[in-house]
């Protein structure tokens, strides 16, 4: 894949982890690692106030038509309790938005 003049590979290796590379196109060698950051720390804040609500974040899993754009669920929710009952008071139904984000690479190592 192209990125700017520079390819860049991801991988997933049992043995090794994964990353994504970024790659000299004149010798194939690897130039440096790219983070990725899809999800901004805006969306990880609780917007309820209720005690006890946590957002929960859904990633789409990246095969879209639209280049370093990815699609996220986010809602908030109680934590988990087992399928048991809660007592009152509950709190408000939460939005279930689909946010559009983004993507912004980073090399955070750069080999000479």
């Amino acid at each position: 894949m192209v990125l700017g003049f520079w390819w860049w590979w991801h991988t997933d290796h049992i043995k090794f982890g994964n990353g994504t590379w970024s790659i000299d196109p004149r010798n194939l060698s690897a130039t440096g690692k790219l983070q990725r950051e899809t999800i901004p720390p805006s969306l990880l804040k609780v917007e309820g106030t209720f005690p006890g609500l946590g957002v929960h974040i859904l990633e789409d899993i990246g095969q879209n038509n639209v280049v370093n754009i990815r699609y996220v669920l986010r809602w908030e929710t109680l934590g988990s309790n087992r399928d048991q009952p809660r007592p009152p008071p509950y709190p408000s139904p939460s939005m279930l938005r689909v946010y559009a984000v983004k993507i912004v690479w980073e090399n955070v190592l750069t080999r000479h």
